[in-house]
């Protein structure tokens, strides 16, 4: 029992390259394999009991968890394959058809959250993202600590606009998913900001995750002004979003089967509105300042959601000293 852990990595590690490679028949093979392990597994684990996990248990969650990826990739090429050609052929409005794409796509991440949650993999926990669905012409700002935070987002809020990084439009698997929601990129680009504001002058829901990259646990927080700008530029507000990830899993610095002991767990919460009109001052040429306030308003507001008020009265600290 003690090399079921590493025959489950090995399994899984040979259904994803085999997928990655292209190469579908050393994909099925593997896939057969670890359908032959899992079923010795789970005869183990029916004799687990208790939150925490024995070894013999996260080596079936690490097989479980790369058949969810394994769904997450071949999910994106059905699309790819079926639904976002069809709708370029009857769906002649631009608008509409990124539109019933992004809502075919929250389906689709709606199915995979289900999915891990049902199998073990982790719990999740989106619900209140759901009273966000009726906001207009807004900017979802929300932290980053894990891969999967625009998925589970996206689940909830079918008509959401995104900025995606420039990499992910020549991925394999998600590039015309990326294409088919007329996703937008996050390359800073002047192009892109006004982009954004044409978006969200016609009512669009954009999510942006104003650090530019994943959270990283014990650094300190830092935002992009961009997010400001294009707030203070159109006058539209930002929703607030938190995540909250129970282990450092699926992060910067861990690799997907590096399960915890311990099923983690996700909670995407909405904290509340920001108006930017409360950061202008009469008499101020341009939005600089006005960015500045903005923006540590946005960190201010993440930080308090996590729980990390000692970096906020720090940082005022600090001012006060200089």
């Amino acid at each position: 029992l003690g090399a079921l852990p590493a025959l489950a990595i090995l399994i899984t590690r040979c259904v994803l390259g085999g997928l990655f490679a292209g190469n579908v028949s050393a994909m099925l093979f593997s896939l057969l394999g670890g359908l032959l392990a899992m079923a010795v597994m789970i005869a183990v684990c029916s004799l687990a009991s208790g939150e925490f996990r024995a070894k013999e248990v996260i080596a079936l969650i690490v097989v479980l968890c790369g058949l969810c990826w394994v769904i997450f990739g071949l999910g994106g090429l059905g699309l790819s394959m079926t639904y976002f050609p069809y709708l370029r052929l009857t769906v002649g409005d631009p608008v509409a058809r990124r539109l019933k794409a992004r809502a075919m796509i929250a389906r689709s991440f709606d199915f995979y959250a289900r999915t891990m949650d049902r199998l073990g993999v982790m719990m999740i926990e989106r619900g209140s993202l759901a009273q966000m669905r009726s906001l207009r012409g807004t900017i979802i700002i929300a932290n980053h600590p894990t891969i999967l935070d625009y998925v589970l987002t996206a689940s909830m809020l079918p008509e959401m606009d995104c900025l995606v990084k420039a990499s992910l439009r020549h991925n394999f698997f998600l590039k015309h998913v990326i294409r088919a929601a007329d996703y937008m990129s996050n390359d800073g680009s002047l192009e892109t900001l006004e982009e954004i504001t044409r978006r969200l002058e016609a009512g669009e829901n954009i999510l942006i995750f104003p650090e530019g990259t994943r959270t990283r646990a014990g650094v300190p927080m830092k935002l992009k002004r961009g997010v400001a700008h294009a707030a203070l530029r159109t006058g539209c507000r930002l929703a607030v979003v938190h995540i909250r990830s129970s282990h450092a899993w699926l992060n910067k610095d861990t690799q997907w089967y590096e399960i915890p002991a311990v099923r983690p767990s996700i909670r995407l919460t909405f904290e509340g509105m920001i108006d930017p009109k409360d950061y202008l001052r009469e008499g101020e040429d341009g939005y600089s300042l006005a960015s500045r306030r903005l923006t540590e308003a946005m960190r201010r507001e993440l930080l308090k959601a996590a729980g990390r008020e000692d970096e906020i009265e720090g940082k005022a600290r600090g001012r006060r000293q200089n």
